[in-house]
């Protein structure tokens, strides 16, 4: 329920979405073996403290930075993997301009030519 009322109060103002896109680091890891992979970073810290800071629970830095990698804003996957740069948020280790969260990042949108398929349960 913390978290819920955080996320509902989160609402009046600029929503859960813009707030943790805010967070995007301007590089992305760029790890070569399984040990140069990040836990954590500067960035996932700040979004923890701010998350904290407004209410939430159970957002420390390590789940903050296990979000950022599920979406896609920061890629950890090793440097010649064929899943490395899948999200399309990244080109080449810097973010491309492109925030998920804008129209065209929506469920349903077409994004760089193909249509995203929606996320709704039917």
């Amino acid at each position: 329920m913390t978290n819920a009322r955080a996320t509902v109060a989160l609402r009046e103002y600029e929503g859960v979405v813009e707030l943790v896109w805010s967070f995007r680091p301007s590089e992305t890891p760029e790890p070569v073996r399984f040990a140069e992979v990040p836990t954590a970073s500067p960035e996932s810290a700040a979004l923890s403290a701010e998350l904290k800071r407004r209410g939430f629970a159970f957002v420390g830095p390590t789940t903050m930075y296990a979000l950022m990698e599920a979406i896609g804003m920061v890629d950890t996957h090793l440097v010649g993997s064929h899943r490395r740069g899948s999200s399309g948020v990244w080109a080449c280790g810097r973010a491309d301009g492109a925030v998920p969260g804008d129209d065209a990042a929506r469920p349903g949108a077409v994004t760089r030519g193909r249509a995203q398929p929606s996320r709704r349960r039917r």
